[in-house]
């Protein structure tokens, strides 16, 4: 079989692959959307595009009734935004009007050209601000609650202190208090962890790093990944892969 004839089979058998991927995609979106559907008439059901400043950032707007209270969630990560799974907690928007919102630089939030502005704590808190008043604007509410997650509970809860006034009430879910406390005891439980086990390349990894002030991600995700290992271990017995950080 010639060389020209072995492309002509690949690329057809990549072209049949691009289009079954296409067509599995467009059904399984199509189930998804008849089973989270907002039908009644009172209804709301929105993804909306805000520009603030010098961001445009995406919002996911669902409830059964428009008159509800509102929720805003603030995602977790940095930059793991939640509104994908927006459909695992509809039973919300039996009671609210839950709003979904993808961060700067996260989710449909993220700019791929142009200037990517740091997204740091106090930006993001002022980001909350801005989103609320925007929400009473385009909502006609007088307050909103306000549920965060993980990382998202440090701006969180920062806004709901600076500016109590846009808040009903504050929900944290692994609500965050200490970050600098919580990396130090992580750090020090995967140390203890590998000198139990004798696990010389994880040691070296970890002494590397030199305590819990991270200048990279890697070295940030060594820790996470060995407490990992050991949580599978804790909960599945016959787990036997060695703590490692060398795979990170």
């Amino acid at each position: 079989m010639s060389l020209l004839r072995i492309l002509e089979i690949a690329a057809v058998m990549l072209l049949a692959i691009l289009i079954g991927a296409i067509c599995i995609r467009y059904f399984v979106r199509r189930r998804m959307q008849e089973r989270t559907r907002i039908k009644a008439d009172v209804g709301i059901c929105s993804l909306v595009r805000v520009q603030f400043g010098d961001t445009r950032q995406w919002f996911l707007i669902r409830g059964k009734d428009r008159t509800n209270p509102v929720l805003l969630v603030v995602h977790g990560g940095p930059g793991f935004p939640e509104m994908p799974f927006a459909h695992e907690n509809a039973q919300l928007e039996e009671k609210f009007v839950v709003v979904h919102w993808d961060h700067r630089g996260a989710g449909k939030s993220f700019r791929l050209f142009g200037r990517k502005p740091a997204p740091s704590i106090d930006v993001m808190v002022e980001d909350i601000r801005r989103v609320v008043e925007w929400l009473h604007q385009r909502l006609q509410i007088e307050k909103v609650y306000l549920v965060a997650h993980s990382w998202g509970t440090v701006p969180a809860i920062l806004a709901v202190s600076r500016y109590p006034d846009l808040f009903w009430a504050y929900i944290g879910v692994a609500q965050i208090a200490d970050l600098m406390a919580s990396e130090r005891q992580r750090y020090q439980y995967a140390l203890t962890k590998a000198q139990e086990q004798g696990n010389l390349a994880a040691l070296g990894d970890l002494r590397l790093i030199g305590g819990s002030s991270y200048t990279t991600y890697r070295q940030f995700m060594i820790p996470g990944s060995m407490g990992a290992k050991i949580f599978r271990q804790r909960v599945c017995p016959g787990f036997t892969d060695e703590i490692s950080a060398t795979s990170v």
